[in-house]
């Protein structure tokens, strides 16, 4: 099988599982944007501008990104020029342990930050994995989680119906009907995934 590539924020437990998986990595730069921004509020003016254009920079690759997305036969060479553009500008930190901490992260995993240009098909942020797990996050928040292994399971299965079913545009009231019949009629579920 063919290691894939891994979507996700620029967090230590995820180099080792990408490291482990054998898998690339696509870091998210959503991240990277909210670091900037909060740089880009800094007193000082130099890092201040520095935070400035590295979004300016960054706002630029993701207007290709996303015309290259509506027409993906387009010339991709605007695109990789506008990456090593943002590359540029991201190490050009001013000497600001902030500044220079993004500019030493985009160093050392640069290629990582900008997979998606040379790999179509891969999205620059993991916006879409975390908009899938939110309700998720949301209810083990609201809840404190579970305190057994029999509530544990009972949790994994009910979000993985729940959310495989609004991926798929059907009821999970329906799914959950259909499959506590066929329990009662001791007969074969019906197929989660078809």
């Amino acid at each position: 099988m063919r290691p894939g590539t891994i979507g996700s924020a620029y967090y230590s437990a995820y180099h080792k599982y990408r490291k482990n998986a054998g898998a690339s990595s696509q870091f998210c730069l959503a991240h990277l944007v909210r670091d900037l921004r909060f740089l880009r509020e800094h007193p000082a003016p130099a890092t201040s501008r520095y935070a400035a254009r590295s979004l300016a920079s960054m706002r630029r690759l993701f207007r290709l990104h996303h015309r290259l997305r509506e027409n993906p036969l387009q010339d991709r060479r605007e695109l990789v020029n506008a990456g090593e553009s943002l590359r540029r500008t991201v190490l050009s930190a001013p000497p600001e342990p902030k500044a220079e901490n993004i500019a030493r992260r985009f160093r050392e995993n640069g290629d990582a930050y900008l997979r998606f240009i040379t790999h179509p098909g891969i999205e620059p942020t993991n916006n879409r994995a975390e908009q899938a797990i939110r309700t998720v996050v949301i209810d083990r928040a609201s809840s404190q989680g579970t305190r057994s292994p029999v509530g544990r399971a009972y949790k994994e299965r009910i979000w993985t119906v729940l959310s495989t079913c609004a991926q798929r545009g059907c009821s999970a009231f329906s799914f959950l009907l259909d499959a506590l019949t066929a329990k009662t009629n001791q007969s074969t579920a019906p197929p989660l995934i078809s």
